[in-house]
This record gives C-alpha cells, sequence and structure tokens, in this order.
C-alpha cells in the first residue's frame, strides 16, 4: 500500500540513482549517506498519511462465476494474458465448489509442515496456500465457495484448470440429498473418508 516510486522521490537529494513505479523501485546511495536516506525515507513516510484505511480480513473480486464454470473461463482469461504489473490476473468468487474425491481422498496436504492444501474438484483443482488449517478448521467442508485466481495446472501431460483460493466460506449442504447420496456419505463417513 505504498507507492514506492513516490517515496523515493521525496528522497531524491540523498541517491545517487533510482527508478521503478508503484510496486517495485530499485535505488543506488552512497554508503556515507545510508542513515540520511533511512531517516529521510522514515520521515516522509510519516507525512504520506496511513498506509491503508480498509479492514485487512476484507478480501475483494473482480468477478462472480460458478464451479462448474471455471474450464470455460480458464480458456477465456488466455485471451487477455499475459498478466503481471499493469494487467493484473483477475480475482474471481467462485460459487458451488463442490469435491469429489480422487483415489479415495478428496484433498491432499502439501508443504513441509502440511499447511498448503489441493483439493479435488471434478473438473478443476482447488488450491490453498497455508490454508490448510483453516479448512481443517471448518470440519473439511465439501461444498463451499471460494475467492481467488483461475489458472492452469500442468502436470505431467495432464492440464487441469485451478482456483487459487485466497479465503472459502461453507455452504449448507443442500436438503434435497437422494437416498443413494446420503447412502454414499454415510458409508464414506463410517470408513474414515470424510468427517
Amino acid at each position: 500500500d505504498i507507492h514506492l516510486k513516490a517515496l523515493l522521490d521525496t528522497a531524491a537529494d540523498c541517491l545517487a540513482g533510482y527508478g521503478g513505479h508503484a510496486g517495485a523501485a530499485g535505488l543506488s546511495c552512497e554508503k556515507e549517506r545510508v542513515e540520511e536516506l533511512r531517516s529521510v525515507l522514515i520521515d516522509n513516510l510519516a507525512k504520506m498519511g496511513p498506509i491503508s484505511t480498509e479492514d485487512p480480513n476484507t478480501v475483494y473480486y473482480d468477478l462472480e462465476v460458478n464451479a462448474h464454470q471455471l474450464p470455460a473461463v480458464l480458456e477465456k482469461l488466455k485471451l487477455f494474458a499475459p498478466y503481471g504489473e499493469g494487467n493484473p490476473a483477475p480475482v474471481f468468487k467462485v460459487n458451488g465448489i463442490r469435491l469429489t474425491p480422487r483415489a479415495g481422498k478428496f484433498y491432499r496436504l502439501m508443504g513441509n509442515k502440511g499447511q498448503h492444501i489441493k483439493l479435488f474438484g471434478t473438473n478443476y483443482d482447488v488450491v490453498g496456500f497455508d490454508l490448510a488449517p483453516q479448512y481443517q478448521a471448518e470440519e473439511e467442508p465439501m461444498y463451499f465457495d471460494a475467492v481467488g485466481m483461475i489458472s492452469e495446472n500442468r502436470f505431467q501431460s495432464t492440464v487441469t484448470p485451478q482456483l487459487e483460493m485466497m479465503d472459502f466460506h461453507t455452504r449448507p449442504a443442500a436438503k434435497n440429498v437422494s437416498p443413494l447420496a446420503s447412502a454414499l456419505a454415510e458409508r464414506m463417513k463410517s470408513r474414515g473418508f470424510i468427517k
């Protein structure tokens, strides 16, 4: 939330050279002036006002889609690539994510400490970096909405649409569940596949 180039502009007299933009910058400074530069930057940062007045827990998104639309949305997103500075990837709210088992599991933990999670949908995956504890604390929901960026995961020769999840919230289970679905859910619970 700091415009880096604007901040460096305020300390131009202390710098041998600098450049950049709002999100990234580089600079050169003589060794003897480093402490002066530090002091000027701290003072000028304070004068720039509050860094952010937004609630840090608020997650914003650009568009809303349903989970079954992920493959089609991914194809449309490719038309606007590449994404990066000046062309940020859109953030989506994806409604109705339903997990389906792969090799008897609905997700797998990733990372050295199991802090990341990969969830399996029908024709897409959902990846949550540092969200495994939250997912498990929410009692491993099978049906939820999520906010994140849509991309593709390439593994060997398989390309799968993927949502890089930033946050999620659970949805109540559908009330009109068929007898077959209820029986399957009970059997999966009894075998420890779901809670």
